[in-house]
């Protein structure tokens, strides 16, 4: 499946709104993850192989970043199981280096998983950039056969007034809130509404 370039129009001015108008910046600041979260991490590092995808190694510079998700069907919030997913990313600097030049979807950093009996799914990767900084960017998560197929994972810390109030009003674009781990990652949980009628 090519995917292409999924930013409007509207949000790319939305964005360099933030480089203009300081009140429009983002904060950085992580907070230390709680000591519930921690355990949660470590329920979702047990799920099985299939339900977990490794797309940076350790070799790969960037600030390291877990994401621990679940699909839920828009429609009445059950889980969406056993469903495979694709998930790519930029780089720290924003750079995706796709196979194809043409979709994005062929980044070096892409893989796919599949989301467990209650739609859980395990992600360890590193904040990609934009071009301007980490953290900035997003990670693109493509569920086949929903519609959208495409949803989007931004970071709420470095994400603009502007950004967020843009985002708040889209079920494609979520905000993953990002806590400073023990080991040093960021982690974020990410619940997403996928819109399944039909299926």
């Amino acid at each position: 499946m090519r995917i292409l370039n999924t930013t409007p129009p509207f949000f790319l001015l939305i964005m360099l709104a933030g480089l203009y108008f300081p009140a429009c910046k983002a904060d950085h600041t992580l907070q230390p993850i709680s000591e519930k979260d921690h355990f949660r991490i470590q329920g979702f590092r047990a799920l099985r192989s299939r339900h977990q995808l490794r797309l940076a190694k350790d070799n790969e510079s960037g600030q390291r970043l877990i994401i621990c998700g679940k699909l839920l069907r828009q429609h009445n919030m059950t889980p969406l199981k056993n469903q495979f997913v694709q998930i790519y990313q930029a780089d720290h600097t924003g750079n995706y280096n796709p196979a194809d030049p043409n979709d994005k979807s062929t980044a070096r950093l892409s893989g796919t998983l599949q989301t467990n009996d209650l739609g859980m799914f395990y992600l360890e990767t590193i904040l990609p950039g934009n071009g301007r900084s980490p953290g900035k960017g997003r990670i693109h998560v493509v569920v086949p056969g929903a519609d959208p197929e495409v949803y989007d994972i931004f970071f709420r810390e470095y994400l603009g007034i502007l950004e967020k109030r843009w985002l708040r009003n889209s079920d494609q674009y979520l905000q993953a809130d990002l806590r400073m781990g023990k080991d040093g990652s960021v982690v974020g949980f990410v619940t997403m509404k996928i819109n399944t009628i039909g299926r």
